[in-house]
């Protein structure tokens, strides 16, 4: 894609997602750099017109490292254990 606005990636990330039920989408992440900040405001919006004010959780710039720090902070065994109960 090159050089891209926020509204492109917008686009392009809806009609790559259009299979989907955005209804239960909980969060899109991010590398941080204004425009993804950007892509986040406009997909919270859209968000929020097509299902009555429904809203992603914001996990800040980088959601994989809070996620990643997450898992190296516990055993591998107790996060598998928590999942299948």
């Amino acid at each position: 894609m090159g050089h891209s606005t926020a509204q492109d990636l917008l686009s392009h990330l809806k009609e790559c997602m259009d299979k989907l039920n955005l209804k239960d989408l909980v969060s899109i992440s991010m590398d941080g750099p204004s425009v993804n900040w950007k892509l986040f405001e406009l997909f919270q919006k859209d968000q929020a017109e097509q299902y009555g004010g429904l809203q992603l959780i914001c996990v800040g710039s980088c959601g994989l490292h809070t996620l990643h720090n997450a898992f190296k902070s516990t055993s591998f065994h107790e996060i598998t254990i928590k999942l299948h109960e």
